[in-house]
């Protein structure tokens, strides 16, 4: 392999860490340093699990090997382990093609992970008894709550989302009825709705007639609002918001770049449906398309002969959406100089009974601390550092983690040979996928 090492040197001479608030007025920083402050608590108690919890923590991998004949093979799986070392299991593989956009592909292999281990989870909550039960996901609930109902283009998955969207309206209904907290962890470096509250209640502050902000990208929209202003001083700091509001500044950092404390975690945000990314989607859950226009433009080949069956489990597929509970969220910083942990948990388990179809805005709620509280040292018991932010999840992790060496010696020999075939590699075998 070429050694490249010494070109390290004239590369890095141009090369420097973006500050996104380099150019800001004191004023400004000050600013947004006061508001960010007021809504972050000093974590000042222990991490003692009261409630003698029994922990699941639930995580999932997959292998993609592209093969000669253009077909995919995947081999999917998920485990959930508990601290007292029980555990549940899900595998799938399956032959599939695509020929769409690569996009299309990820996003299912995503959610195809993420559908086995909700089915883990029902597993656990059927077989188990469920009093003090605290089930840990890798990753962001919101996330799952937020996919579309759209057909892929990818042959015999074409109608996957029904399944997926069932699932999940499945768990959180079975969980909600057997008092299981459900909670999301994730080291997200990339979601922005704490930024965006922050700023929105700058907007609205400096703004008083401005009751409602559309949160949408739209410059125009944007501009609107800074016309209406007749003082320079705070037109001139409108536009600085408006302009951060736009641009793709993560809570991470925000966080790290304003917040006064070590030890910290976010007052939590009620994540609702004007949070959602999909414009479609959220113009469906607020009545402005039908759903048979949803359906005709999202199911746009399936649609062309539905047959009743399909036609009603499409029609479920869109009011299951509707009943996704709403999803609070919050960051947790457990350590000096860790990056921080953001937590989802379906608002039912905090005593709010919000779905989705309400259209509660999103925005900051108040909440029983004592339970909240509870949930942050149950989360604090189970820290181990940075490279560790869960123990059971790291656990579950490496359980679950396919290797190379298991996928081609292990799952492929045991497949041809059941199925009598020889699995021959494509040309671009090396871009296998392992997670």
């Amino acid at each position: 392999m070429p050694n490249f090492i010494e070109l390290i040197d004239p590369c890095l001479k141009n090369v420097s860490i973006p500050d996104p608030f380099l150019n800001y007025s004191k004023e400004m920083i000050s600013l947004l340093e006061e508001e960010t402050n007021r809504r972050i608590k000093k974590i000042d108690f222990g991490s003692e699990n009261k409630f003698n919890f029994e922990f699941l923590a639930v995580d999932s991998s997959r292998a993609i090997r592209e093969l000669m004949d253009g077909s995919s093979l995947g081999i999917f799986r998920a485990i959930g382990l508990t601290n007292n070392r029980k555990e549940f299991k899900e595998l799938e593989t399956e032959f599939f093609y695509h020929s769409g956009k690569s996009n299309q592909l990820i996003f299912y292999e995503s959610a195809k992970m993420e559908y086995l281990e909700a089915k883990v989870i029902l597993k656990y909550l059927s077989e188990e008894d469920t009093n003090n039960k605290f089930v840990l996901v890798d990753g962001s609930l919101f996330g799952r709550v937020s996919h579309i109902p759209i057909e892929l283009q990818i042959y015999g998955k074409e109608l996957f989302m029904i399944d997926y969207i069932k699932t999940y309206k499945d768990l959180f209904e079975e969980a909600e009825r057997r008092k299981v907290l459900l909670v999301g962890i994730s080291k997200d470096s990339r979601a922005s709705f704490f930024k965006q509250l922050i700023l929105e209640e700058l907007i609205k502050k400096l703004v008083p007639d401005q009751n409602e902000f559309v949160r949408e990208n739209d410059p125009s929209y944007l501009s609107d609002i800074i016309s209406k202003i007749d003082n320079d001083e705070t037109k001139s700091q409108l536009k600085i918001i408006l302009n951060l509001y736009l641009r793709s500044v993560p809570d991470v950092y925000f966080l790290n770049r304003f917040s006064k404390l070590q030890k910290y975690f976010t007052l939590p945000v009620e994540l609702s449906y004007d949070m959602i990314s999909s414009k479609a989607l959220i113009r469906m859950l607020e009545n402005r398309s039908s759903d048979e226009d949803y359906i005709k433009t999202h199911f746009s080949k399936v649609s062309r002969n539905l047959s009743n069956e399909l036609y009603s489990k499409l029609m479920l597929t869109l009011d299951n959406v509707r009943n996704y509970p709403t999803i609070v969220s919050f960051y947790l910083i457990p350590a000096k100089n860790d990056s921080p942990i953001r937590v989802d948990i379906p608002s039912y388990c905090l005593s709010v009974e919000h779905r989705l179809k309400d259209l509660v805005p999103s925005g900051f709620i108040n909440l029983d601390e004592e339970k909240l509280n509870s949930i942050i040292s149950s989360l604090l018991e189970q820290y181990a550092g940075y490279k560790n932010y869960n123990i059971l999840l790291k656990r579950a992790d490496e359980k679950v983690k396919l290797s190379n060496y298991i996928v081609d010696n292990v799952y492929l020999k045991v497949i041809e040979r059941k199925l009598g075939v020889i699995l021959l590699p494509g040309r671009d075998y090396r871009r296998v996928k392992l997670h």
